[in-house]
């Protein structure tokens, strides 16, 4: 085959077809050919034309620079990252930034690595910024999830999260190099909305000029203009996060945070809550996170003590409240009134938040909440009945008949039971007779009752092999909790 396009005889007919077939059947061949002197100007056209872009730029490469080629390659390959690279290499920068602006947003990171290849330098701002645009212009696959069941819904949903993270990571990629353009993609006014998010979501201690101009992001503006009130509590949330994460901008835009509080408000949001669900924390802790209207946040407090808990996830929602409180207590704006006035109803992690507080009245007041707390759970708490030490039971005429006394104790509560058996496997003066009424489990792990355990099991079995293959057989038995140890022995005798 590659006899045949070196014949001196073929028309350009035939020059070509042999082209066009080297294509399939032997396209390296073709870079061979391009790096002949004597090959004509159209049989070049040809060779970009139907070369597979794997070898395009080797082919590119071999042939003297022409624009029909460049023509040809870019209508035959599209933009590809070697066409940027060669553009440019030939004088053609102009050329090279309209091709980057076109590229697939898979083919940007490698034109960075071509171009610095090429160059030895960074990609210049005109082409990063191309290959920002590039990426920004891939349109949005549409979502729809009619027809889905459940998995097939979270499937789909899990893959648009997933296909947007990769997509967020390459213009991430883009822009961190150039910190001198930030300002400049966060105000883009095409594509500004989706250049903050990236900014806020990658880049910790962003210069203030950035986080001003990142402003509409993080106070959610464009949730304002969707009317509806359960977005209300999206936009809080999402504004207070923004914060969290940039702690700066509640420096340096104090009225602007302020400004979502009041327009939430505004737009129906209450600190209430709906009627069958009652108050957000999240959205509360937000709001007090964020808010400057006394009388607003007065409201919020008030929703503090109004809220019934829940019949499940009642540790949850008390966590969620004490921080909610937390950040109400922690607003110089909140009248204080309103907090004394809802201290009776919190629990006692939301009163511990309140201690210290600056304010010594309410923290007074908080503190005494607590004390009747504490108070009020360790007159609920039952009376365990220890055993004695061996050093008080020394002390008694009858040692035995008063670890007996105790037996009727293992009827008692859990805590109770726990506490009566560690107390007998513990003591010296435990007899068999004591061991045989506490639990099995208990008596066959006890160090200190080993000995005593040794001299049952060896009374028990006697001198009859059958007991002592029982002992085998029964040690691998599991054992409930209320088998007691005179049970086990009974079984160990096979009676």
């Amino acid at each position: 085959m590659t006899a045949l396009v070196s014949l001196d005889d073929l028309s350009t007919g035939q020059r070509r077809g042999a082209v066009v077939a080297l294509a399939d059947l032997e396209p390296h061949v073709l870079v061979e050919l391009a790096e002949r002197d004597d090959v004509p100007a159209d049989i070049r056209v040809d060779l970009v034309r139907e070369v597979p872009e794997f070898l395009l730029e080797q082919v590119l490469r071999a042939l003297p620079w022409a624009d029909e080629l460049f023509r040809a390659a870019v209508e035959k390959h599209g933009a590809t990252p070697a066409l940027v690279v060669l553009c440019a290499a030939n004088g053609r920068r102009a050329d090279a930034v309209g091709l980057a602006g076109r590229l697939r947003p898979a083919m940007t990171t490698t034109v960075e690595y071509q171009w610095e290849r090429e160059f030895g330098e960074p990609l210049p701002p005109e082409v990063r910024s191309a290959l920002v645009r590039a990426v920004l212009a891939e349109p949005h696959p549409p979502l729809d999830l009619s027809g889905m069941n459940r998995w097939q819904r979270d499937r789909a949903l899990d893959q648009a999260t997933a296909a947007e993270g990769v997509r967020r990571e390459r213009l991430w990629h883009l822009v961190k190099p150039d910190p001198e353009r930030w300002v400049r993609h966060a105000e883009d006014p095409d594509h500004g909305a989706d250049l903050r998010q990236v900014l806020l979501d990658h880049a910790d201690g962003l210069p203030d000029a950035v986080l001003l101009a990142c402003l509409p992001t993080v106070t959610s503006e464009a949730l304002r203009r969707k009317p509806n009130e359960l977005l209300t509590g999206v936009r809080l949330r999402q504004t207070a996060e923004w914060v969290r994460r940039h702690p700066r901008i509640r420096e340096l835009a104090p009225e602007d945070l302020a400004r979502v509080a009041r327009e939430v408000v505004e737009d129906g949001w209450r600190a209430s809550g709906w009627k069958h669900t009652g108050p957000d924390w999240a959205e509360i802790t937000a709001f007090a996170e964020l808010g400057s209207d006394p009388e607003h946040l007065a409201a919020a407090v008030t929703a503090l003590g109004a809220a019934k808990a829940p019949d499940r996830d009642l540790a949850l929602w008390h966590d969620e409240r004490a921080r909610a409180v937390a950040a109400l207590g922690a607003n110089p704006r909140v009248p204080v009134d309103a907090l004394l006035a809802v201290l009776p109803t919190l629990d006692r992690h939301a009163l511990e938040v309140l201690v210290p507080h600056r304010d010594p009245a309410l923290e007074q007041a908080a503190r005494d909440h607590l004390d009747r707390l504490r108070s009020a759970a360790v007159a609920r708490e039952p009376v365990i009945v220890a055993v004695p030490s061996d050093e008080e039971l020394a002390t008694l005429p009858d040692p035995v008949a008063a670890l007996r006394g105790h037996l009727r104790h293992l009827r008692g509560r859990a805590a109770q039971r726990d506490a009566t058996c560690a107390g007998l496997l513990r003591s010296r003066f435990t007899t068999a007779d004591v061991l045989r009424e506490l639990p099995a489990v208990l008596v066959l792990e006890s160090a200190e009752q080993a000995a005593e355990v040794a001299r049952s099991i060896a009374r028990t079995c006697g001198d009859d092999l059958r007991h002592w293959r029982n002992l085998a057989a029964l040690k691998d038995t599991p054992l409930a909790r209320k088998t007691t140890f005179g049970a086990w022995l009974d079984a160990l005798a096979g009676s």
